[in-house]
Order: C-alpha cells, then sequence, then structure tokens
C-alpha cells in the first residue's frame, strides 16, 4: 500500500528504516560487515523501506563505518527456505554416512 502512495504506510515504513537502520548500525560497529544483505518479505518494501535506511546510516556511520553496503536480496522472500535448503544440503554432504546407506 505504501507504493501506491498511502502516507500512514509510508510514514510507517519510514520509521521501520530508521529501526532497522539502527540495529544493522549495532551490527555494524560490532562485527564490521562490508555488506548487508535485507532478505524476506520485508526486502520486498523497495525504496519505501530502503530509501530512508539508507539516509539515516549515511548520517549515523560516517565514522564507524562508512563504506557499508546495505542490499536487498536477489532471493527475495525465498531467503530463508534457501538458507534452510543449503543448510541441509551442507549437512548431507559433509558426513553422507549418517544419512545414506552404502
Amino acid at each position: 500500500m505504501a507504493e501506491q502512495g498511502n502516507e500512514a504506510c509510508i510514514e510507517i515504513m519510514k520509521e521501520v528504516g530508521k529501526y532497522l537502520a539502527i540495529a544493522i548500525s549495532n551490527v555494524s560497529v560490532c562485527l564490521d560487515p562490508q555488506i548487508i544483505i535485507v532478505g524476506g518479505g520485508i526486502s520486498e518494501a523497495g525504496d519505501v523501506l530502503f530509501n530512508p535506511l539508507n539516509e539515516y546510516l549515511r548520517k549515523n556511520l560516517k565514522l564507524a563505518n562508512p563504506s557499508l553496503k546495505v542490499v536487498k536480496s536477489k532471493l527475495g522472500s525465498d531467503a530463508y527456505a534457501m538458507g534452510a535448503a543449503t543448510a541441509v544440503l551442507h549437512q548431507i554432504f559433509q558426513s553422507p554416512n549418517k544419512f545414506v546407506k552404502v
């Protein structure tokens, strides 16, 4: 609804972007990542979310981690399922004898 111009939704997404940026700032200060990938359903919000998020980060991470990039996952809302499937496959290939009798 925010994409259609609903002002209440736009304001809510700005707040969500701000609080997500605060969380990302905390992670950035502790772990110093080069990139943070936002996935899942929230990543589908697009510019309505990412513009305020990036604006807040630019203003507040100047000294801590000015080169930090925050990007939308290319997997979108399937990111969690893909991650879970990858973890299962990793376990199977790591210890195939636990899962397959030869």
